[in-house]
């Protein structure tokens, strides 16, 4: 597999219109060929920063197979907590199994020749 990096440029929340945003962000990704997820976020209340980062989480645990609090913590720079906050919105969407105690979670998506993820 191979992994493929993401770059956003987020805003202050006065400057810009999330769903215009929203919108702009799903037209680019589709234009290049990398998935766009759909979540609803009305559970958690998060600025636009933790959405774009819980993008970024979702592809680097499905392209890596691999999904711990200490994984996110290196690979995108965060605190244990947001790490944690991130595994149970993965959990909930069900990209990944719940917490096993000492063995690693499942990861229930996996990207197929197309470059698309599809479930397992």
């Amino acid at each position: 597999m191979k992994r493929r990096r993401t770059g956003i440029v987020i805003q202050g929340k006065d400057e810009i219109d999330s769903e215009k945003m929203h919108k702009y962000a799903k037209k680019v990704l589709e234009a290049e060929g990398i998935p766009f997820f759909e979540f609803d976020f009305d559970d958690y209340f998060m600025d636009l920063h933790e959405k774009a980062l819980y993008e970024v989480a979702k592809e680097i645990v499905i392209l890596e197979q691999k999904a711990s609090a200490s994984f996110l913590q290196y690979d995108l720079g965060i605190g244990y907590e947001r790490a944690m906050r991130l595994l149970e919105m993965l959990e909930k969407e069900g990209i990944i199994s719940k917490n096993r105690g000492t063995l690693p979670r499942i990861v229930y998506y996996e990207e197929d020749e197309e470059g698309e993820f599809r479930r397992k």
